[in-house]
């Protein structure tokens, strides 16, 4: 439901922003991240080393790394505070950026949801440097 809540209120932004015409060529983005990034994939079983391509245009971002199947392919947003919103295209779970990303480090994380655990289900996590 946050998720939900997330994207609601980051269109409901990207619509008024769109109103405004100040003449400036201004693209509402909170960090440029576009480019080729290193870095690695780790949860409670499995730590793997990854490289990362990052396409930005505006406010969309796609993310595609070396990982076979979760967390190979994501397409989401980044918003004026530099925080991402992102579906991985294997398995369609929300993944978000732990803070605010930098042009030169990028957190990002989901649960791997356990009935058992519950809200003390371990997490699974992609940091990515350059």
């Amino acid at each position: 439901m946050r998720a939900i809540n997330l994207l609601a209120g980051m269109l409901i932004i990207l619509l008024v922003a769109g109103c405004e015409d100040d003449g400036d060529d201004y693209r509402w983005v909170g960090a440029p991240i576009g480019g080729m990034w290193h870095g690695y994939y780790q949860s409670p079983s499995r730590h793997e080393e990854l490289t990362a391509q990052i396409v930005q245009d505006e406010t969309n971002v796609t993310i595609t790394t070396t990982l076979v199947g979760v967390g190979h392919e994501f397409h989401g947003l980044i918003n004026g505070e530099a925080h991402l919103w992102l579906i991985d295209q294997y398995d369609r779970e929300i993944w978000t950026s732990r803070g605010a990303v930098t042009s030169t480090n990028i957190v990002i994380r989901d649960y791997l949801w356990d009935p058992a655990l519950g809200g003390d289900s371990p997490m699974q996590y992609i940091f990515l440097y350059r």
